[in-house]
C-alpha cells in the first residue's frame, strides 16, 4: 500500500505492519473502538521538529505518546459516553469535552470552531478547527466504526515553544506553522479586522494598585477645578507630574513616558474637564452667540464661498472640479464629526489633522495637472464643513487642543499648529460676522432667496409652475447641497421636469452647458442618469439618453457609462426594466464591471425577478454583452466575470427561460456557490420548474442533488429531481429512496419513487410509505428467502433507529440518513431488478400492504410442503452437497478479497487525490515566500495544474457500491458457511453415532426395522419375552432383566438419533437447494451490478467530471492568453 501525505494519518490507518509497529499496542487498544483523530497541518509535521526530544514532527507520530494525544475515545463526564462517529451529529454540538486515548481533556466548542487543552496538557492552549472530513476504514486492524472522522487543527498538540522549523526551511525566513495559501497574512486585512492593541506600559499602569495608588491624585484634582477654574491648566500638568513621580523608577527609562501619562491622566479626569470648559463658555454668552448665529448659512454651497474654482468666463470653469472638491468635503466632513466623540489630546489632534489634509487634497485634472488647494480656498472650506457639521462646542475643543498639548511647539509650528491656527481663523470669522450688520444683512437676503428657489424644486409634483420666471434665481442656479445633488438633480428626484427642461433650454445654456451634464455628480458618484432610473423619472431619462446620443462621442459614452458610484455601480446595474434604454446605450456598458457585492450589470438584470418583460430584458441584456466581448474585449463572452462574491453564477440566478444559456459551450452548469449548491440545486430551492427541466436534459451535467432531496423534499421541483435521480443514482433505474418525510406527526415515512411499465407505457410515480410498512415486507421476504443476499436485517435495524430518532431536522441532515436512504434504494432496486420484489407492491400504500398480506399466505403453505416433506439422506448425498458448496465457497472467497483490494485501492485513491491537492498547495506556499521570484512564479505554477480528475466525488460513489456489493457477498457467504460448517457437521456427528450404537445391537435395528414394518410387534415382543423368562430362575430373570434394559436405552438413543437425522436431512436438503437458489441469483446480480451499476455509472460520472475539468482547464487558458495580450499592449 502507497504512504499517504500526511505522516499522522498514515501511521494511524495505513500500518503495514502491525506486530512490527512501535504502536502496535494502541492498535490493539483501538481495535473495537470508534474514535476521533485530530490532525495537524502536514505542513507543520513534515518540516517542523520537536526542540526538546529533537525528533522531526512527522518521527514522532509514529511516537504512543504523541499519537494518543490526537486521539479522542470518548466523552468526558458522567456519561463517559463513547465518540460518535456521525459526522453531522457531532457539528450540530455545541460543546462538548472530549477524553484523549492517554487520559488528556480537550473541551470542543464546535460554535466557535475550536479547541482548548485542558487537564493532563503541560500547557493551556487553544487550537483553530480548519475542517472536518470522514474516513472509510481500509485496515483490518481498525474495526470500531466503519468510518472515522478526521478534524483538521492549525497546529501539533505539543507546546508551541517546542516547535523548531527545520534547516530545510532556513531559505524561509517568513515562513511560519500557520502559512497556508488559505490564510491572509496581517498586512492583506484591513485596518477594521486588526485587533486593537494597547500599549503594554497602559496595561500595567491600569493595574489595580496603581489605579488605587493614583485615585486620591485624580479626586484632588477634581476638587480643584471645581473651585477654581483657573487651575484647570496648571493643576493638570501638577497631576501628570505626581504620577510621574509615583511610578517605578524603572517606567522613567521609556522615552515617551510623558506622553503615555497624559492619556492615562485623560482617560480619567477627561469627563470633568470637558464640563468645565462647557459651563465656562456657557458663563461667556457662547450658547447665546450660536444660538443667534444658527440660521447664518442655513443653506451654504460651494458657489457661496470666496475660491477660485468658480470663475467667470465660462471657458475656465470646470465642474469636474466641483464635484471632486464635494466629495472631499463629504470625507472631511465625516471625519470632523469624530471630534465631538474623542476623549484625548492625541485623538482631537490626529481628527483636525485627518480633516486639513483630505480638506488640503489637490483637484486633479486630464493630463496628471493638479489644482492646488490655497490658503483662503481651506479657510473658506472649514467654514463650509463647521456650518454643514453643526458641532457644538466648537471652541471648548480650540481650547483644549491650544491649552492642553503635550509639547507646546507643536501647536504653533508644523502640520497641527497650522490646522489649529486655521480652526481659529475659522470660528473667529463666524463670530465677527454677526457684528457687521450689514454683511449679515445681506447673507440672510441670499438665505432667503436660496430658501424660496429650494421650496419651489421641492414641493409637491403637482403644483403647477406655469409662467414661473426662473431668471430671478439665475444666481442660484450652481448651487450644489451636502449630498452633492445639483438643482438638476432635486428636480430629477422631486419630478420637476418642467423645470429640468427650461434649465436645459437655450435661454440657460451658460449655465448648464453639455459638458457639465456629462460631469454633474453627487459625493457619491452618481450621476444624472444614475438618478433618473433610480428615481424611475421615465421622462427626464429618455431626455438625457437622447441628447447624450446626439452630442456626444463614442469615447465619451462609453466613458460616461462606466462611470461608477460609490457601490462601484455603473448606468448597466441600474437600467432593470429599461428595454428601449437597453437597446440604445446597452453597447456602452462595462458590462464586467463588479459592484461592492460583485454583482455585474447582467447580474443585477437577472435578479431583478419583478421588472416588466424579465425574459425580454434577460435575453436581450445578454446579447449584448456577448457583443460587447467580441468588439470591445476581443474576446469571447466569459461566464466567469459574473459571478458574484458568493458564488452565484448567471446560471444559479435566472429565473426562467434558462435555455438560452445552455447553448452556449463554455458555460459551467456544474459550478457550485460558496454553499455549495450548484445551478440545479439553486434553482431546484426555488421552484423553478423550467430551469431544473432545461439543466436535467443538459449532457454536462454531473448530478448531485441526491442530498438536496433530502434537505428540501417539498419544493416543486422534487418530482423532477426524482425522476431524474432514479435515472441516475439507483443501479439499475427501477426504484429510489428519495428522502424522508415527516410531516405527519408521530409517523416515520420515506419517499418511493419507481418507473413501472403498464399498456406497454412507461409510469413514474413517487409515493410515501411507512417505515413500519417497509420493515413488515422485508420481514416477509426473509421469510421467503431466508438465505438472501441482500442486507436486510441491516436495513431492518437501521430503520429502526430512524423511527427512534426524535429531531426530524437532525435526521435529514445527518449522514446516517443518508446511508440508510442509499442502502434502501440499492437494496428495493436490485430485488426489482432480481425479480424477488414486484414493482407493482411500491406504486401505492394499499397495493404494497395487499401483497405483503397474500405473500403471507404463500409463505405459511410453502412451510407446510416442507415440513410434510419427508428426506432421507445418504452419505454419498452429503458428500456431494459438500463438495459443491466448497467449491462454490471457494470461488465466493476468491471473489470477496478481490473486493475488498478493490475497496482498499478506492479509498486509497480518493486519498492519494486530496495527498496531490495538499501537495501543490504547499509547493505554492512555498513558491510564495522564495526569494527568487523566476523560482516561485515556476512553483506557484506548477500548483495550479488541474487534477479534477482524480476527484473525490467518484471515488465517493465507488466506494460505497463496493461496501454494498461486499455486503452482499459477505451474507452469501455466511449462509454457505453456515450450512457447510455447522449443519453438514452436526450430520455426520448423528450419523456417526448411529452407526456406533448398531455395532454393539445390530439385533436393536434388525428390531426397529421390523418395528416399523409391523406396528403390533412390540406386543409380541413382550409376550415372547415373558414366556421365555418364565422357566428361568432368579439370577436367569435378573440377567434377562438387565439386557431388556440395556435394549430399551440403546433403542430410545437410536430413535433419538434418527429423529434429529430425518430434521437435519429435511433442512440440508431444503437450506441446501434455498442456497443453490439465491447462489444462481447472486450470480446473475453479480455480473448484472458489477457491469450495469457500478463500471457504467463509475464511468459514466468520470467522464463528466473530466469534461467539466476541460473546460476549467479551457478557461484558464484564455483568462492567461488575454492577461498576456494587455500586458503585451500597455507596453
Amino acid at each position: 500500500m502507497p504512504e499517504l501525505l500526511n505522516p499522522l494519518v498514515d501511521a494511524v490507518f495505513n500500518c503495514q505492519d502491525v506486530e512490527a509497529s512501535p504502536l502496535r499496542k494502541v492498535y490493539s487498544s483501538l481495535h473495537d473502538i470508534p474514535f476521533i483523530l485530530l490532525v495537524p497541518p502536514t505542513f507543520a509535521l513534515w518540516y517542523y521538529d520537536d526542540r526538546n526530544t529533537k525528533f522531526p514532527l512527522h518521527e514522532l507520530c509514529h511516537s504512543p505518546e504523541f499519537v494518543s494525544s490526537h486521539i479522542l475515545t470518548r466523552y468526558s463526564g458522567k456519561d463517559n459516553k463513547p465518540i460518535d462517529t456521525d459526522l453531522s451529529r457531532l457539528r450540530a454540538v455545541r460543546e462538548a469535552k472530549f477524553c484523549t486515548f492517554n487520559g488528556k481533556i480537550i473541551n470542543g466548542l464546535f460554535s466557535k470552531q475550536s479547541l482548548y487543552t485542558t487537564d493532563g496538557f503541560s500547557f493551556r492552549s487553544t487550537r483553530r478547527i480548519l475542517k472536518y472530513e470522514t474516513l472509510d476504514h481500509f485496515q483490518n486492524y481498525l474495526q470500531g466504526s466503519s468510518t472515522f472522522i478526521l478534524i483538521y487543527i492549525d497546529q501539533p498538540l505539543i507546546d508551541t515553544n517546542r516547535l523548531l522549523k527545520c534547516e530545510d526551511l532556513d531559505c524561509f525566513p517568513n515562513l511560519t506553522i500557520n502559512t497556508t495559501p488559505s490564510t491572509r497574512s496581517l498586512a492583506n486585512l484591513s485596518s477594521a479586522e486588526v485587533p486593537p492593541q494597547r500599549n503594554p506600559l497602559l496595561n500595567s499602569m491600569i493595574h489595580a494598585q496603581y489605579n488605587w495608588k493614583f485615585r486620591a491624585v485624580f479626586q484632588n484634582y477634581r476638587k480643584e477645578i471645581t473651585q477654581s477654574e483657573s487651575m484647570l491648566i496648571p493643576g493638570f500638568r501638577k497631576t501628570i507630574d505626581k504620577i510621574y513621580d509615583g511610578l517605578d523608577n524603572s517606567f522613567h527609562t521609556i522615552p515617551t513616558i510623558r506622553q503615555l501619562i497624559q492619556e492615562y491622566v485623560e482617560q480619567n479626569v477627561y469627563d470633568d474637564v470637558w464640563q468645565v470648559l462647557i459651563n465656562r463658555n456657557n458663563a461667556e454668552g457662547e450658547k447665546e452667540k450660536q444660538s443667534e448665529s444658527s440660521d447664518i448659512f442655513r443653506f451654504i454651497s460651494l458657489d457661496q464661498l470666496d475660491t477660485d474654482f468658480y470663475k467667470a468666463k465660462f471657458s475656465k470653469f470646470y465642474l469636474k472640479d466641483i464635484v471632486q472638491l464635494e466629495k472631499n468635503i463629504s470625507k472631511a466632513t465625516k471625519s470632523f464629526e469624530n471630534l465631538s466623540v474623542t476623549h484625548t489630546y492625541v485623538e482631537k489632534c490626529r481628527v483636525l489633522v485627518e480633516t486639513l489634509q483630505i480638506l488640503s487634497k489637490p483637484v486633479k485634472r486630464v493630463g496628471g495637472y493638479q489644482v492646488p488647494i490655497t490658503a483662503d480656498t481651506l479657510v473658506s472650506l472649514f467654514i463650509l464643513l463647521i456650518k454643514r457639521t453643526k458641532m457644538k462646542n466648537i471652541r471648548c475643543h480650540l481650547y483644549y487642543l491650544q491649552n492642553f498639548h503635550q509639547d507646546e511647539n507643536s501647536i504653533k509650528f508644523g502640520l497641527l499648529g497650522y490646522a489649529i491656527s486655521t480652526l481659529e481663523a475659522v470660528i473667529c470669522y463666524l463670530e465677527t460676522i454677526e457684528t457687521d450688520k450689514e454683511r449679515l444683512d445681506c447673507i440672510e437676503k441670499n438665505d432667503a432667496n436660496l430658501e424660496e428657489f429650494l421650496t419651489l424644486l421641492t414641493r409637491s409634483k403637482c403644483v403647477s409652475n406655469e409662467g414661473l420666471d426662473l431668471s430671478k434665481y439665475s444666481h442660484n442656479f450652481r448651487y450644489r447641497n451636502g449630498d452633492g445633488n445639483s438643482t438638476l438633480s432635486l428636480c430629477i428626484i422631486n419630478f420637476k421636469n418642467d423645470i429640468f427642461f427650461e434649465l436645459l433650454s437655450e435661454n440657460y445654456e451658460s449655465y448648464f452647458a453639455f459638458e457639465d451634464l456629462l460631469e454633474d455628480q453627487t459625493t457619491e458618484g452618481t450621476t444624472l442618469l444614475m438618478q433618473s432610473l433610480q428615481h424611475s423619472n421615465h421622462e427626464i431619462t429618455e431626455y438625457l439618453t437622447d441628447i447624450m446620443l446626439k452630442n456626444s462621442t463614442e469615447e465619451e459614452l462609453y466613458y460616461y457609462c462606466g462611470k461608477r458610484d460609490k457601490y462601484k455601480r455603473n448606468i448597466g446595474h441600474y437600467i432593470c426594466g429599461q428595454q428601449t434604454l437597453l437597446q440604445k446605450i446597452g453597447k456602452y456598458i462595462k458590462w464586467d464591471s463588479k459592484d461592492c457585492t460583485g454583482q455585474t450589470p447582467l447580474c443585477v438584470i437577472f435578479r431583478s425577478y419583478d421588472q416588466a418583460f424579465y425574459d425580454v430584458m434577460v435575453e436581450t441584456s445578454f446579447a449584448i454583452a456577448v457583443e460587447w466581448y467580441s468588439t470591445v474585449k476581443n474576446s469571447k463572452f466569459c461566464f466567469r466575470d459574473h459571478t458574484d462574491s458568493k458564488g452565484n453564477t448567471l446560471l444559479h440566478i435566472i429565473k426562467c427561460n434558462i435555455s438560452f444559456l445552455l447553448q452556449s459551450p463554455d458555460v459551467d452548469i456544474n459550478k457550485v456557490n460558496s454553499q455549495g449548491l450548484s445551478p440545479l440545486t439553486n434553482n431546484a430551492m426555488y421552484d423553478r420548474g423550467e430551469n431544473v427541466e432545461a439543466l436535467l436534459k443538459d449532457p454536462r451535467l454531473i448530478f448531485s442533488s441526491f442530498d438536496f432531496l433530502k434537505q428540501y423534499p417539498n419544493t416543486k421541483s422534487a418530482p423532477i429531481l426524482s425522476h431524474y435521480c432514479l435515472d441516475n443514482e439507483a443501479p439499475f433505474r427501477n426504484i429510489i429512496a428519495s428522502h424522508f418525510d415527516f410531516r405527519i406527526s408521530n409517523k416515520r415515512s420515506v419517499v418511493l419513487t419507481s418507473r413501472s411499465k403498464e399498456d406497454a407505457q412507461e409510469l413514474i410515480g413517487s409515493e410515501a410509505f411507512e417505515l413500519k410498512n417497509l420493515k413488515a415486507l422485508f420481514r416477509l421476504l426473509l421469510k421467503q428467502h431466508p438465505f438472501t443476499f441482500f442486507p436486510l436485517e441491516e436495513l431492518l435495524d437501521e430503520l429502526s433507529v430512524v423511527e427512534k430518532t426524535a429531531s426530524s431536522r437532525s435526521l435529514m441532515k445527518s449522514s446516517f440518513c443518508s446511508k440508510v436512504l442509499k442502502k434502501l434504494t440499492y437494496c428495493l432496486d436490485s430485488m426489482v431488478e432480481m425479480e424477488l420484489l414486484p414493482t407493482a407492491a411500491l406504486q401505492s400504500v394499499a397495493l404494497l400492504e395487499r401483497h405483503i398480506a397474500k405473500e403471507k399466505v404463500t409463505v405459511d403453505e410453502e412451510k407446510l410442503k416442507r415440513r410434510s416433506k419427508d428426506k432421507k439422506m445418504q452419505p454419498e448425498s452429503i458428500g456431494t452437497i459438500t463438495t459443491f458448496l466448497k467449491y462454490i465457497l471457494e470461488s465466493l472467497l476468491k471473489l470477496k478479497g478481490t473486493i475488498i483490494e478493490l475497496r482498499k485501492f478506492s479509498i486509497l485513491s480518493k486519498l492519494k487525490s486530496k495527498d496531490i491537492s495538499e501537495s501543490k498547495n504547499i509547493v505554492c506556499t512555498l513558491g510564495a515566500e522564495v526569494s527568487s521570484k523566476k523560482i516561485g512564479r515556476a512553483m506557484v505554477r506548477y500548483s495550479t495544474i488541474d487534477n479534477k480528475f482524480l476527484g473525490e466525488q467518484s471515488f465517493d460513489l465507488l466506494v460505497f457500491q463496493i461496501h454494498f456489493f461486499e455486503s452482499c457477498l459477505s451474507s452469501i457467504i455466511n449462509s454457505i458457511d453456515h450450512l457447510l460448517h455447522l449443519k453438514i457437521p452436526e450430520w455426520w456427528k448423528c450419523y456417526g453415532q448411529l452407526l456406533e450404537l448398531s455395532k454393539e445391537d445390530p439385533s436393536v435395528l434388525a428390531r426397529e426395522s421390523d418395528h416399523k414394518q409391523t406396528p403390533n410387534a412390540s406386543n409380541n415382543v413382550g409376550t415372547s419375552t415373558t414366556d421365555h423368562t418364565s422357566g428361568m430362575g432368579v439370577l436367569g430373570t435378573f440377567i434377562e432383566g438387565k439386557r431388556i434394559k440395556n435394549q430399551e436405552r440403546t433403542r430410545a438413543a437410536i430413535s433419538d438419533l434418527q429423529r434429529r437425522l430425518k430434521l437435519l436431512d429435511n433442512e440440508i436438503d431444503t437450506n441446501n437447494t434455498l442456497v443453490v437458489i439465491e447462489y444462481c441469483i447472486f450470480i446473475n446480480f453479480q455480473s448484472k451490478f458489477i457491469h450495469s451499476a457500478m463500471l457504467e455509472k463509475w464511468v459514466k460520472l468520470n467522464i463528466n467530471l473530466l469534461k467539466k475539468s476541460l473546460l476549467d482547464s479551457k478557461e484558464k487558458r484564455i483568462r492567461k492568453e488575454a492577461v498576456r495580450s494587455k500586458a503585451s499592449d500597455n507596453s
